[in-house]
């Protein structure tokens, strides 16, 4: 498993600057997200510039600024309104292969939504293969206010959509969710190809690893007898640590716990 970060934890910082001042302050062995804010991020001057302030680091994923307008753009009756939901999101997975980044988040609908579930599934499946023609994964992220924040939606998406169904776990929002501890990555099985971390505390859902008392340990030690190989990525809010080196100290100690427990896997 490998350690990122998410320059979303800098918002509302531009996001060229968050990635700087990430790369400056750290090695080549963390992995990068990259969280577009605006639409003129996505133009091709803009991406390339990001590509070079990553230097040597990998950025393995991107998460869209128009997350919030999922339902709107893809989960209503409006067909055009789709149809051009999908020419937009290609500029995504343009950018995406000028960066070098596979996998991108996709949030979805809201909870409330009364959109048919099995015409979701196939839109999401739809935005999934022309995200597979670029090279991209389209992964679903379970999120507290939208529909896949809950373990038995995810379940059941899983289930409709076999392999072309990937997942983003975070853990802070499982918890927002009210779900049981890991019950929904359970429920994603073998298709999570990313997880967002952060620590929690009696006050706080969202601080930096190793502040708080969230069992990274047990956490860890699911993934890797599931087979995960990806990324940890830390994705906070900016008020949930102090400066950028309190940030890496939290990967540090995310590194420190994939060590241990894969030591004690093999001994």
């Amino acid at each position: 498993m490998n350690i990122g970060v998410s320059t979303a934890c800098f918002y509302p910082m531009e996001t060229i600057k968050a990635l700087r001042l990430i790369t400056e302050q750290s090695d080549s062995s963390l992995e990068l997200e990259v969280f577009f804010n605006t639409h003129s991020e996505l133009e091709p001057s803009y991406v390339r510039k990001l590509r070079e302030e990553a230097g040597g680091c990998k950025i393995a994923s991107v998460h869209p600024f128009t997350s919030g307008f999922e339902p709107f753009l893809f989960f209503t009756e409006y067909e055009k309104r789709f149809q051009d939901a999908l020419d937009f999101y290609r500029r995504y997975f343009e950018a995406m292969q000028l960066l070098g980044a596979r996998i991108l988040v996709f949030h979805g609908d809201r909870k409330e939504s009364v959109f048919e579930e099995q015409r979701y599934f196939e839109r999401f499946a739809r935005l999934a293969r022309l995200g597979r023609e670029s090279g991209v994964i389209v992964a679903q992220e379970n999120v507290a206010r939208c529909r896949s924040g809950s373990a038995a939606f995810i379940a059941r998406m899983y289930h409709a959509l076999g392999d072309d169904a990937c997942f983003v776990y975070d853990v802070k929002q499982e918890r927002r969710a009210g779900e049981e501890p890991a019950r929904v990555m359970q429920a994603m099985g073998e298709r999570i190809v990313g997880v967002h971390v952060s620590d929690c505390d009696n006050c706080h859902d969202c601080i930096c690893p190793g502040d708080g008392n969230f069992d990274f340990y047990s956490l860890v030690a699911s993934l890797q007898k599931n087979g995960y190989q990806g990324n940890l990525t830390v994705e906070l809010y900016v008020n949930g640590f102090d400066d950028v080196n309190h940030l890496l100290r939290g990967c540090d100690y995310i590194r420190s716990v994939i060590g241990k427990t894969e030591k004690n896997m093999y001994n």
